[in-house]
């Protein structure tokens, strides 16, 4: 079974290309299984419509995480094509458990147009995950900076 280059999340004319640099709005993605969904303009779950169902039908539940992210830059061939400021920040948690896993779920990543996610930086250092996306972008590919916001449970 081939692996999906997205989840097929939102539906329709709603989708964007995750690297896609004509649209100025700001977009937000899942992640899941090391997957990410189409990048849209809406802010799951606090938009109008928002249906939980119709996420887990584009990425089903199994024992894994669902992370929030919004899009912060596109980089390719070591050039950052187009940013996008931050706009949300981390989800907070009232106990230590769930703040410490936070921690680990939560921050900048960069996934490279092959869908790996790269390693190797501060999650907290936005200059620092920059420098990582140009130097992966650099290396022949495209790279996506985007910025963790929110993790859960997803099964």
């Amino acid at each position: 079974m081939e692996t999906p280059a997205y989840h097929p999340f939102p539906s329709g004319e709603h989708r964007i290309d995750p690297f896609d640099v004509s649209i100025g709005a700001t977009q937000f993605v899942l992640l899941s299984r090391g997957i990410m969904s189409y990048a849209h303009t809406a802010h799951p779950p606090d938009t109008p419509g928002f249906r939980w169902a119709d996420v887990v039908e584009a990425i089903p539940l199994g024992y894994t995480i669902l992370r929030r992210a919004q899009k912060i830059a596109v980089i390719r061939d070591g050039a950052v094509l187009r940013t996008w400021p931050k706009v949300v920040d981390r989800a907070e948690a009232d106990d230590v458990r769930t703040r410490t896993w936070l921690d680990t779920a939560c921050g900048y990543v960069v996934f490279d147009d092959r869908r790996y996610e790269s390693e190797g930086f501060d999650r907290e250092d936005h200059d620092g995950a920059l420098a990582r996306a140009v130097a992966v972008s650099a290396m022949g590919c495209g790279a996506l900076l985007l910025y963790v916001y929110a993790a859960q449970d997803w099964h």
